[in-house]
C-alpha cells in the first residue's frame, strides 16, 4: 500500500512539474468567464468583461441577431468565424474559395472574407463588420478582432478587466 501511495505522489509531483499550468487549465474548464457586465448611461454604451481562469476575454455576442461566443483578440486583424458558425449563419457555402491567407495558432490556413450586417456585445452594436470564415478545422474559437473594435470609442483595460465603450 505504501508503494501505491509513493507512486501516486510522485506522478502528482512530475505531472505539477512538467505542466505547471494545468490547474489554470482545469480551473479555466470548470469556472468559465464571469459574464460581461453591461452598462449604459444613454449616451454610451459601456461592456466590461472578465478575464478567465487563463486571462483571455470570452465575449457573448449577436451576429446578425444570432447568439455566439468570441474571444477578445486584440492581435487579429478581423473578427474570425469558426468554418461552423460560418455555415450556421449563411455565410459559406460548398465551393466557395477560400482565398484570405490567416495566421492561427494552430499554424497558416485559409479564410473567406465576409460582411457582417451587425455585431453586437451588450448594448453595443456595430454595422458592416468585415470578418473571415475559417477552413473547417483551421479555428476553434470565434475571435472578436480589431475590425470590430477600432469601430468602438474605448477599448481599455482596468482593474483586471476588459471595458468596451461605444
Amino acid at each position: 500500500m505504501l508503494k501505491l501511495v509513493s507512486a501516486i505522489a510522485v506522478a502528482a509531483v512530475l505531472l505539477a512539474v512538467s505542466t505547471p499550468d494545468l490547474s489554470q487549465r482545469l480551473l479555466a474548464l470548470v469556472d468559465p468567464a464571469p459574464p460581461a457586465v453591461v452598462e449604459s448611461d444613454g449616451a454610451v454604451a459601456r461592456v466590461m468583461l472578465s478575464a478567465d481562469g487563463l486571462g483571455h476575454f470570452e465575449a457573448p455576442l449577436h451576429i446578425n441577431g444570432r447568439p455566439f461566443k468570441a474571444m477578445v483578440d486584440t492581435g487579429a486583424s478581423l473578427v474570425a468565424l469558426t468554418y461552423e458558425d460560418g455555415r450556421e449563419l449563411g455565410l459559406i457555402r460548398p465551393g466557395d474559395r477560400y482565398d484570405i491567407k490567416l495566421l492561427t495558432a494552430n499554424g497558416e490556413s485559409k479564410g473567406k472574407r465576409v460582411s457582417l450586417n451587425s455585431v453586437r456585445i451588450g448594448g453595443i452594436s456595430v454595422s458592416n463588420v468585415e470578418a473571415t470564415i475559417a477552413q473547417e478545422g483551421a479555428l476553434g474559437v470565434n475571435l472578436l478582432g480589431m475590425s470590430f473594435l477600432k469601430k468602438l470609442g474605448t477599448v481599455e483595460m482596468k482593474n483586471g478587466r476588459l471595458i468596451l465603450e461605444q
